[in-house]
């Protein structure tokens, strides 16, 4: 892996105020023992609780959705949602629970022909329990399907990370088994931590704050990662048999376990909805476009591409609701 430190003086303005928000790094706080002259006679002070994980406060929920309006048609619908449900533990050492909602409601086509008579509707949910370090440590995901076309689906998996590699519990398929995928220790992933392993941002784009706050808050320019992909877990019984490729016991770590990057653009304006923000350009490969990130770390807007339209996902503001 490559990751370049940053050098480059649009780096240096764009992690200034990062930097102030963020406040001190772990390698200037001070270490145990130092600061107060009595801490050695009255003992270790208890450590603060954290107040706040990746920019999110405890019970905080943030909204984003699918446009502009001419890629979708009247009627249908999508909607994320990211909420911060608790925190745990103290702010070097953390365990941060978020609940990831989506819902569409979607027409069916034939090529650029509509049937207004076949509609699909999607619901997920996602439970992520993350450390510090953004890494999933336990990942719930359920998901129903309800149209013409399928009549009905659900689909459900749980990621619980032991011991290097993540264990799989699927009630619709085999039940628990051991989910033969280690992380593997690397430049940019250390399973012993652990961390370099998020959750991909294609569940949630609220997922994207995580990654971001790791990459500015480590000083660096570019990111690079493992990104896990549960929903290709989620699976009945009939098409759970080989989920990882031809040899169910050999997963295709390219599709569950994929190697993602991103690398900081430039400091720029852009409108969201109605509103003027602040942003800093997340370059993402994966797609013809950027990603727009606030200096805190939220995810204001991601470009992406619908039915061949160039299109966007932005967060709606608090009286868009």
């Amino acid at each position: 892996m490559s990751i370049a430190v940053a050098k480059s003086s649009r780096l240096a303005a764009c992690l200034i105020l990062p930097a102030l928000l963020f406040g001190a790094s772990e390698q200037s706080r001070p270490g145990p023992g130092a600061g107060s002259a009595h801490s050695g006679t009255i003992g270790q002070a208890r450590k603060e609780a954290p107040k706040e994980a990746f920019g999110f406060q405890v019970g905080e929920e943030r909204r984003y959705t699918l446009g502009p309006e001419r890629v979708l048609t009247p009627g249908e619908t999508v909607l994320w949602t990211m909420r911060l449900e608790s925190l745990e533990g103290d702010p070097t050492d953390f365990r941060a629970t978020f609940i990831l909602d989506h819902e569409s409601l979607r027409y069916a086509r034939n090529g650029n022909i509509l049937n207004p008579d076949e509609r699909s509707e999607n619901r997920s949910r996602v439970e992520l329990v993350v450390n510090q370090h953004g890494f999933p440590l336990r990942v719930t995901f359920n998901r129903d399907r309800d149209g013409s076309q399928v009549s009905y689906s659900h689909e459900e998996v749980e990621l619980t990370y032991e011991e290097n590699k993540y264990l799989v519990k699927n009630p619709l398929a085999m039940g628990i088994r051991e989910f033969n995928l280690r992380v593997r220790a690397s430049d940019f992933a250390d399973p012993t931590v652990p961390r370099g392993v998020y959750l991909s941002p294609s569940i949630n784009p609220g997922l994207l704050t995580i990654i971001y706050r790791t990459l500015f808050e480590s000083g660096i320019e570019k990111i690079e990662y493992l990104e896990l992909r549960p929903t290709r877990l989620a699976r009945r019984e009939s098409t759970y048999r080989s989920p990882f490729g031809r040899d169910s016991s050999s997963p295709n770590r390219t599709r569950e376990l994929g190697r993602e990057e991103y690398k900081i653009g430039d400091f720029l304006t852009i409108d969201v909805g109605s509103v003027r923000r602040d942003a800093i350009q997340l370059e993402d490969p994966r797609v013809d476009g950027y990603s727009y990130v606030e200096p805190d770390g939220t995810v204001l807007k991601i470009d992406t591409r619908v039915r061949d339209r160039d299109a966007w996902i932005r967060m709606l503001h608090p009286w868009e609701y």
